[in-house]
């Protein structure tokens, strides 16, 4: 594994001088030394080292807390300060750089060793944490559905992906300022729901789910569903609330349609002149589930009391019947039958031709 590289910014050259000799001692190769704030960010580019060990301190215009913004703004190298000045402003304002690590001068070597090697591990998990914050963001860039993360403590959205925007024609960076802002585009019959959900549920993280519908300038009400989840740290606090919001329109729509063709299909089945009776298979016999008005004319209604009776049981002395159920299920065929019955009532019996289909 090749040696940690390391630039120094110093400007004291005995200092410097001895901070390379202890480096160099304990395994780190040095590969730049420079005295001021505007040659350590020409030397960052230049050397590309993996940590910048730097006085907080500098002559001309860039100290060390602006260069070391500097660097890690453009390079996302980490900064070591070290420093012989340990007042509080100056703290306060090295803080603003985001440094990797702070060493007072002066310091032993493994002082040294061990702020290095902290500043390179916190790094490393820098790193590791924007590259899956990279990888979030491209996933959820890449959805359809609209995803929000809620900071349950602090009451506001943390993230919301581009998909908010097509769906809600709002601009997201207004949810980050009120997560309610999207509240005006809900219809004003759901928008009181909503509130509560969004207002309340959502901010207790309470799971939860709705659909309501969202109106935008110059376009018919879509429909949308929306889900939150909540997250659990590892005392079980609802930390945060995952909610995954989607145009439902579509489907709307069909649902829609297809309660308009039941209706149509149940219209023309109360109309049909014939007695018609619908059975469900059920564990080897036949089920009374259904019936149409010319059923329960030729019943005198008996047929009402029967629903949910079965096939065996209302034609146990017409082995026949049961046959022709059967032979139509088994053989899935049309089966006719021609038959006296006096079918459920205690009227005198006629002939009725039985269709099974």
């Amino acid at each position: 594994m090749p040696p940690t590289k390391i630039m120094i910014v110093e400007d004291e050259y005995i200092v410097s001088a001895d901070l390379t000799a202890s480096l160099e001692e304990l395994g780190y190769q040095v590969v730049g030394h420079v005295t001021t704030g505007d040659e350590a960010l020409a030397a960052a580019d230049r050397h590309q080292p993996d940590l910048v060990i730097m006085d907080v301190i500098l002559p001309g215009k860039v100290d060390g807390v602006e260069a070391a913004k500097r660097i890690r703004e453009g390079h996302r190298i980490p900064v070591l300060f070290v420093t012989s000045h340990s007042e509080e402003d100056l703290l306060e304002r090295a803080k603003q750089a985001e440094p990797a690590g702070y060493l007072l001068k002066p310091f032993q070597d493994r002082e040294l060793r061990a702020a290095i090697e902290v500043a390179m591990y916190k790094s490393k998990m820098e790193a590791q944490l924007r590259y899956s914050d990279e990888v979030f963001h491209q996933i959820t860039e890449n959805v359809r559905e609209v995803l929000m993360l809620m900071d349950v403590p602090a009451g506001r959205i943390v993230h919301v992906n581009s998909a908010f925007e097509k769906v809600f024609g709002l601009n997201r960076e207004s949810l980050y300022q009120d997560p309610a802002a999207f509240l005006p585009r809900v219809h004003p019959l759901d928008r009181k729901a909503v509130a509560e959900v969004f207002g309340h549920r959502y901010r207790v993280g309470r799971a939860s789910s709705l659909e309501y519908r969202v109106i935008r300038p110059g376009g018919p009400p879509t429909w949308v569903s929306t889900q939150g989840l909540p997250l659990k740290d590892e005392n079980g606090r609802v930390i945060r609330m995952v909610i995954v919001s989607e145009d439902v329109t579509e489907r709307k729509k069909t649902q829609e349609e297809e309660r308009a063709l039941q209706a149509r299909l149940r219209s023309i089945y109360e109309g049909f002149p014939v007695a018609t009776f619908i059975w469900q298979r059920v564990t080897g016999d036949f089920l009374l589930v259904d019936f149409n008005r010319a059923g329960e004319n030729l019943t005198d209604g008996e047929v009402r009391r029967l629903a949910g009776e079965r096939a065996s049981t209302l034609f146990r002395d017409h082995p026949d019947i049961q046959t022709a159920f059967d032979q139509c299920y088994n053989e899935q065929t049309i089966v006719r039958r021609e038959m006296h019955q006096s079918l459920f009532t205690e009227n005198e019996p006629m002939l009725l031709l039985f269709t099974f289909s």
